[in-house]
């Protein structure tokens, strides 16, 4: 993820130069984070540090957000981060 090369041949998805293998980095991230949340949201009715868990209500996705989302993005990738 420190190697610009890496990050860029994973993100030219229709280059030749496309590398996959990030792709197993989050889909390991993913396998630990999404049952670890679970089990912590079922087992605990609250967290350590604080007196709830704090989950937005909201389930919609409106133009204010993604276009944050999209400023966010921009601005890691003119960081070079």
């Amino acid at each position: 993820m420190t190697r610009p090369t890496k990050v860029s041949g994973f993100l030219s998805a229709t280059a030749a130069s496309f590398d996959p293998s990030l792709m197993l980095v989050m889909c390991g991230a993913l396998a630990l984070c999404v049952p670890g949340f679970y089990l912590v949201r079922k087992l605990r009715d609250s967290p350590a540090c604080a007196e709830g868990f704090d989950v937005p209500s909201g389930k919609t996705t409106d133009a204010k957000l993604m276009t944050g989302g999209a400023l966010f993005g921009a601005g890691w990738g003119l960081g070079g981060v």
